[in-house]
This record gives structure tokens, sequence and C-alpha cells, in this order.
């Protein structure tokens, strides 16, 4: 098969590639890519030699490229060799193969781990370099003391192969030892396949060379925060027993973002802590944005004088503001806001959660009255309009009206 030519999609180099040992996507993509994925793997709680250890072996599985197929790719559209036909529904059913940066199994080889079918689920692309960090830390999530599943249930996506010491997923993260060995371990308990461990651990060793003393970002996108808390719908984890501020923590903990511990009328209010960088009401946001963006904190306010006002803390009451007693996080468009106690879409069989209408945005009138983005937390996919006021859109006008008198006067 031919090698697609690099195309940067959500800000990532990914490209096809002939056979497992090329390097199509040349040094500088690499180092690109591997930047992303690094710091990623470090908010998500991997020290360096764990997140080195993981970039050794996605270097070998995929050369860093999230679009990395291998396989037979002849049953697939225009022969696998252009990624703007491989859509996640093109490749729900190949089974030749494997694909992404650790190398996903195809459809019917591991099930639930097929990526397609879980970008799908979270409304991204097989190929998107995010979802299947994402996809890694929810395998971590279910399984995170390693090869026991949750609740009685065995995933498998981490166990010792023969030969090797044990150790957790939760410990190889923490992992403090040298970085080729942090490789051996991913590839002995993740990857569970290849006899090119040397390699594997040259590249983890080159990787933790070139990120010493690299300042880690401590930020997600916004898509991540919608998926964190869309993963409750899909976990077993019952999440009715929080209070809407610690669901909102709880997802936040999951990201290895710091914690806002204010309570939401506070928290709305800025009172220890500046943990939203934006706020304003529903409308507000509509007008600047177009939409509410993904991953942003929906807050439910009741005014002065109305029924649920009288909740308020003592300190706010007579303020002026209003009293923000919930707060949830906007996960698709319409529809899909996660917070403590239910969601707007039916539960899935022996799930924990209680099903919630009030959760819908498309009420009238709303339900949630106001917006805000997280710190933290970046929002770079959606541009605010660039709006005028109205006066000084009337000024304009009435420029161009006299503007236009003067031309037909004359």
């Amino acid at each position: 098969m031919a090698v697609d030519q690099p195309v940067l999609y959500n800000n990532a180099w990914v490209y096809l590639r002939d056979t497992m040992g090329s390097t199509s996507g040349g040094a500088d993509k690499q180092k690109h890519n591997a930047e992303l994925i690094y710091n990623l793997l470090r908010v998500l709680g991997y020290t360096p030699s764990a997140a080195c250890g993981v970039l050794g072996n996605m270097q070998v599985e995929s050369g860093l490229s999230p679009g990395a197929l291998y396989g037979d790719t002849s049953s697939l559209p225009n022969n696998g060799e252009q990624l703007a036909s491989l859509s996640n529904n093109a490749l729900l059913s190949w089974t030749s193969g494997a694909m992404g940066l650790i190398q996903w199994r195809g459809a019917g080889q591991d099930g639930y781990a097929h990526l397609p079918s879980f970008g799908n689920r979270y409304g991204l692309m097989w190929y998107d370099w995010e979802l299947q960090l994402f996809r890694l830390e929810m395998e971590y999530i279910y399984d995170p003391s390693g090869w026991g599943g949750v609740n009685g249930v065995t995933y498998s996506f981490w166990f010792p192969s023969s030969g090797t010491a044990a150790i957790t997923w939760a410990q190889y993260k923490a992992w403090t030892g040298t970085p080729e060995d942090a490789a051996a371990y991913f590839q002995a308990y993740r990857e569970r396949g290849g006899s090119d461990t040397t390699t594997r651990q040259t590249y983890a060793r080159n990787w933790y060379t070139y990120f010493t003393g690299y300042s880690v970002t401590v930020e997600v996108s916004s898509t991540l925060n919608a998926c964190m808390a869309y993963l409750f719908r899909d976990s077993q984890y019952p999440y009715s027993q929080y209070d809407c501020i610690h669901f909102a923590n709880l997802v936040r903990a999951r990201l290895g973002l710091p914690q806002m511990t204010n309570g939401t009328n506070s928290l709305w209010r800025n009172v220890g802590g500046n943990f939203l960088w934006w706020r304003g009401t529903l409308q507000e946001c509509l007008d600047l944005y177009g939409a509410v963006p993904q991953g942003a904190y929906l807050f439910k306010c009741y005014p002065e004088g109305t029924p649920g006002y009288d909740s308020i803390p003592e300190q706010y009451r007579g303020d002026g503001i209003g009293n923000f007693d919930h707060i949830g996080i906007y996960t698709d468009l319409g529809l899909g806001v996660m917070q403590s106690g239910g969601y707007d879409v039916t539960p899935p069989s022996g799930f924990n959660g209680v099903h919630d209408t009030r959760t819908r945005l498309n009420e009238t009138p709303p339900w949630w009255t106001h917006v805000a983005f997280g710190n933290n937390i970046a929002f770079s996919q959606y541009t605010p309009h660039q709006t005028l006021p109205a006066s000084i859109i009337c000024s304009i006008i009435n420029k161009k009206v006299r503007l236009l008198k003067n031309v037909w006067n004359s």
C-alpha cells in the first residue's frame, strides 16, 4: 500500500504507512507528535520514564502516527491509501489488521477495544490522537490494578506475561526506574507481543533525553473534558452518590487537573480561586460562540424571589447575583449534560445512575441558565464571534447612508 501524505488533524501529523518498520512521517513530524503525546501522558499522571516507555513502544508500533494501519488493507476504501476515505464506519468491519498509536486490533478481535466503534461512541475519528490517549486512559480507569477488571468483569487490557515480574498498571504509571525498563514493561503487559524489546528501549531512552527539562503544560482540551464526563455513561461506577461539584472534580481528577475547592455559588463568584476563565448566561454564550462548547460547565441559577433561591448560602444572600446551586458538564450538541445523579439518555442496563430529563439544553425555557469555561481546559477550537455593539453598527450604517447621499447628489 502506498503511504498517505502526512496531514495535520487535531494538531497532530497523521499518515499511513507501508511497513511497520518505516518512518514515513519524518523526524520533525514525529517530534511534533511526541510532544503532544508526552505532555498529555504526563498530565494524566505518567512519570517521565513511564511516558517515554509508552513513546518507545508507539514509535515501533506506529511511527507515532495515530493513523498508522498494518495488515491487509485491500478490503478498505481506496485500498486504505487515503485518510479521507477511512471513516469510522469504513473500518468497523475490518478484521485483517491493526491501527493507531499502539496498534489496536481490528473488528472482531478485541470487541469493545476496536477504535472505530469507540470513536463513534464519543463523536471522534479513530485516527484522532486525543481519542487514542483517552482510550488508553479509559483502559486504566476500568482496570487500574492490572488484570483484574471492575466489579468482577475482566477486561484484560493489562496483564503480566510469562517471565516478567508482577507490576500493576498503577505502578507502571508511577514508575521511577529507567525508561528502558518502562518500555519493556509496557511491551510485555500492554502490547503483549514482538521480539524487538531493545529497539523500544532505545527509543524510550532517546525520548527521555529529548524531554529532559521539558515543562509540562497542565491543560486538556474541552473535548477531553466532555469525553471523560461521558465515560461515566459506559462505566460501572455509580455516581449518583456524589454531589455536583464532586462529580465535576472527579472528572478533573481523572484528567490530572487541579481540584476546584469552591462550592457552586462561591465558584461562580470567584471566591477563593480563579477556577473559571469565562462565565456568562446561556444566551450570552450562544451569542458569542454560536453554540455551547463541548466540555463547558453548565450552571443552574435561581434569581432572588424565585423558588429555589432560599437554599443559597447565607453569606451570599441578597447580593443580587442569584443562587447557583448546580453544575454539569456539557458533552454533545443539544443533549448529553453529565451531572451528579443523572444524564439525559436512556441508561444502559445495570447502570447505577438516575435518569434526569432536566439535563436537556433544548427545553423552553432552558433548565440550565449559565455557562462557564474551566481553568486548565482549552477551548481553542471555538472562536468567539466578532460582534459589534448595536450603537457602533448604527453609526456605521448612518455613515454609509450619508456617503451614498453625497454620491447621489454629486
